[in-house]
């Protein structure tokens, strides 16, 4: 399959829209999973929580670094469940980078796709730095630094993989299990999977940039999920990270007690194939 999809990488032209930023549905069409959205609008996250933090550095000294410290620390615990995700966990999860490797030409190394996250390292450890000795003016220089480089690389990120993913999608590729088998597992714990999901659909509603990055993100993970009881669970993640409001809208757009291949409007290519969750 990996031969067969490296094909289908090297020869298509025209990806499809990036999934996370409302891909799937229009009018009256119901809205259609794109379950690599969980880790596209991650990026989203993880710039509205930068958002967030740079806010907290902007208020007047008093309060600036210890509302920074507490964002800070919510952020950093989501962008390294993220980081998991696309690195992989030994014996634990392959990773995003290298399913895309395996399946596309060892894209994300001829790219440089990890290197890019150990040369962030060293720009959050100079926030770090700052934020331990408490000094204000440090600190917002380094945050200025961190977020920068950031946000530059998921942006080169998303120009190699986005593209990629429309494309193994579009090839009828079992994305669901891709995530499941290879990225999912990096989420080891019940903590880990609950703050990601949550801080995820919190930022998402409040940073929705215009567009339903919350209901792509839950209708993604629905699509992800491997049994109904998981569902369950994952959708009361999501209820009690987000408002009252913005849940019930969820429920108006797609069904959320669809889980796995049911949630999709028809039966995916791989359910045809006998290819199943």
């Amino acid at each position: 399959l990996g031969a067969n999809m490296g094909a289908v990488c090297a020869t298509e032209k025209k990806p499809e829209q990036p999934a996370g930023d409302g891909a799937g549905g229009g009018g009256d069409e119901k809205p259609r999973p794109q379950v690599f959205a969980i880790m596209r609008n991650a990026h989203e996250v993880i710039r509205g929580a930068l958002t967030e933090c740079e806010e907290a550095l902007a208020l007047d000294d008093a309060n600036a670094i210890s509302t920074f410290r507490t964002r800070w620390a919510d952020f950093v615990r989501f962008q390294e469940l993220h980081a998991a995700m696309e690195d992989g966990v030994p014996n634990k999860a392959k990773g995003m980078f290298a399913f895309l490797d395996e399946n596309c030409d060892s894209i994300a190394k001829e790219k440089g796709l990890r290197d890019a996250h150990e040369r962030l390292h060293g720009a959050e450890a100079a926030v770090v730095s700052a934020l331990k000795a408490k000094d204000l003016a440090k600190l917002r220089e380094a945050f200025g630094a961190f977020k920068e480089q950031n946000e530059a690389h998921l942006k080169a990120e998303e120009e190699v993989m986005m593209p990629k993913v429309a494309q193994l999608t579009k090839g009828g590729h079992n994305m669901p299990k891709a995530l499941r088998d290879n990225m999912l597992p990096a989420l080891d714990s019940k903590a880990k999977l609950k703050h990601f999901i949550s801080f995820g659909a919190k930022t998402l509603e409040k940073h929705h940039g215009g567009m339903p990055r919350a209901r792509v993100w839950a209708h993604a993970l629905a699509a992800a999920a491997g049994s109904e009881a998981q569902w369950r669970e994952w959708r009361q993640h999501i209820k009690s990270a987000m408002t009252s409001d913005g849940f019930a809208s969820l429920g108006t757009q797609i069904d959320l007690g669809a889980w796995g291949d049911s949630a999709y409007p028809e039966t995916p290519p791989w359910a045809k194939a006998g290819e199943g969750a």
